[in-house]
């Protein structure tokens, strides 16, 4: 005849809050007399209640105390929330540049279908209160590939070329071409062909002459990490 009895052992001290998984032990108690087990069942539970973990349970560690107004230390329980990328700034993955895009820029959720590109990334972006005006960046692995990119759009938009000039960005040289559209619309693209970099504005005709500005200082304020 035997006696078994289970022992669950926290790993730590209870917390009113918390609930941690115990270990648990099992003890077996057997005798080859059963006539005897009456007798020998209080030495089995004296055995049992004279068990203790060998070390003291390690005390629950603290969270260090934050004073009101200053920022936790990470990891610290009440952490802070992250801040927050800036949602009108556009960085190449290998960070070699930057594109500060216009105030209410909103990124769409996928790129538009009739922006889309054979290869490399293309992003798209509305513009509070511009009524179709569509902002277009695109990264090109190659020259050839983004002008015809540049090219492409036009055609498919039946784009006559209507000007082009060459701007300046920080040291670069930046060919833009305008072209204007057979459904009343005008895109501005501008290429920057050592970093494959497409930037393109499309917007209808009557507010181009107002959207000038922002436009040049979009391709213009694009800035480039030192040394590119």
């Amino acid at each position: 005849m035997f006696r078994w009895c289970i022992v669950a052992v926290s790993a730590v001290p209870a917390n009113e809050t918390t609930l941690t998984a115990p270990s648990v032990y099992d003890f077996a108690f057997l005798t080859s007399h059963p006539d005897r087990f009456g007798e020998l069942k209080p030495v089995f539970d004296a055995i049992l209640d004279s068990m203790k973990p060998s070390v003291p349970l390690p005390l629950r560690p603290e969270a260090p105390a934050v004073q009101e107004g200053t920022t936790p230390p990470s990891g610290a329980v009440g952490q802070g929330l992250p801040e927050l990328g800036d949602e009108e700034v556009f960085s190449a993955p290998d960070g070699r540049f930057t594109v500060a895009l216009p105030p209410g820029a909103v990124k769409d959720g996928a790129p538009r279908p009739e922006f889309s590109a054979p290869s490399g990334e293309v992003a798209t972006y509305g513009i509070a209160g511009k009524e179709k005006t569509v902002v277009i960046l695109h990264l090109f692995n190659a020259l050839p590939e983004g002008e015809a990119y540049r090219d492409n759009l036009a055609a498919a938009r039946g784009g006559r070329a209507a000007g082009d000039v060459v701007m300046d960005a920080g040291r670069k040289k930046v060919p833009a071409k305008i072209y204007q559209t057979r459904d009343g619309q005008v895109l501005v693209a501008a290429l920057f062909p050592a970093d494959g970099l497409f930037i393109g504005v499309q917007l209808p005709k009557k507010a181009y002459s107002g959207s000038r500005g922002w436009i040049q200082d979009l391709v213009t304020g694009v800035r480039f990490r030192e040394g590119d």
